[in-house]
C-alpha cells in the first residue's frame, strides 16, 4: 500500500497570501508578515509537499512577476518539501518558466479542462509525475466549474471521460461548498471516485483530524490538501500526522 501524503497549499493573490471561502478571499498578510509569524521550516517537517497557488487575477506574464518569485524565494528558503506552483498556466512555455524556476509539480486547472491536449504536450517533455490536474467541484450540485468557480462547465457525470482524455500524475478534486469552511471533504457525494483512473488528492473543508481520517481511510485516496493556514500552521499539521499514525494510516515518514 502506498502511503499517504499531506499536502499544504498557500494561496498566494497581488502580493498577498490568503484564506479561501467558497473561493472568497481573505487576506492574511505579505510574505514577511508570513516569515515573522510561522516557523515555516519546521512547519515543512510535518507536510510531504507544499503548493503555492497564485490566484491574481493577471495574465500569467503579470501575475508571475518579479514580486512573485522574490517573495516564493524567501518562502522556500525555509521549505525542505517537493513544491508545486499552479495558477494561470495555459501553455507549454509557461510551465516550463515555473519548472525553471523550481517547481517540483504544476497545478493546472481549467486550461487542462479545456484544452486536454495542453495536459499532453506538457507531459509529454516533462512526466506524467510533474502535471497535477484540479478539477473545482460544487459536489452539492454535482458540477465541474472552470475559471477559478465561477463558470459552470460539466457535471461530475463526464468526470471518467474528462480524466480518460487528460495526462496527468494526479487529479485534484477540490470542493467549492467545503472551501473553507472546516466541515470535512463531502466524501458522501464523491463516491465516483471509486472508478476514476488518476491518483486522487482531496482538497477542502478540512477543520481538523478527524476529517483527514475520513479521507484517508479511503483505499481509492493518495492525499488530502488543506490551505487553511491559520487553523494548520505552527502545531497544527504535526497534530493531524500523529493522529492519523494513531488511527493506524500509514503516512510518509
Amino acid at each position: 500500500m502506498r502511503a499517504k501524503r499531506l499536502i499544504f497549499n498557500f494561496l498566494y493573490h497581488n502580493g498577498s497570501f490568503c484564506l479561501s471561502r467558497n473561493f472568497r478571499l481573505q487576506k492574511v498578510g505579505d510574505v514577511s508578515w508570513l516569515m515573522d509569524n510561522f516557523d515555516i521550516f519546521d512547519f515543512s517537517n510535518h507536510v510531504d509537499e507544499i503548493g503555492i497557488i497564485n490566484i491574481s487575477d493577471q495574465p500569467f506574464e503579470e501575475r508571475y512577476s518579479q514580486t512573485f518569485f522574490r517573495d516564493i524565494d524567501l518562502l522556500l528558503e525555509k521549505i525542505t518539501v517537493p513544491v508545486t506552483i499552479g495558477g494561470g498556466v495555459t501553455t507549454v512555455s509557461e510551465a516550463g518558466k515555473l519548472f525553471d524556476f523550481g517547481a517540483d509539480k504544476i497545478l493546472i486547472a481549467s486550461a487542462c479542462l479545456r484544452r486536454p491536449k495542453l495536459s499532453h504536450d506538457i507531459t509529454t517533455i516533462f512526466g506524467a509525475q510533474s502535471l497535477i490536474f484540479q478539477l473545482d467541484i460544487d459536489f452539492e450540485r454535482g458540477i465541474v466549474f472552470a475559471d477559478n468557480g465561477m463558470t459552470p462547465f460539466v457535471t461530475v457525470d463526464n468526470l471518467p471521460q474528462i480524466l480518460m482524455d487528460v495526462s496527468a500524475g494526479e487529479v485534484c478534486l477540490n470542493s467549492i461548498d467545503r472551501d473553507g469552511s472546516g466541515m470535512g471533504f463531502p466524501t458522501h457525494k464523491a463516491g465516483f471516485v471509486e472508478d476514476l483512473p488518476l491518483r486522487m488528492i482531496f482538497s477542502g473543508g478540512f477543520g481538523e483530524s478527524k476529517h483527514f481520517k475520513d479521507v484517508l481511510n479511503h483505499p481509492s485516496i493518495d492525499a488530502c490538501c488543506t490551505s487553511n493556514i491559520l487553523n494548520f500552521l505552527g502545531d497544527g499539521m504535526a497534530d493531524v500526522r500523529t493522529d492519523l499514525v494513531q488511527a493506524g494510516i500509514l503516512v510518509s515518514s
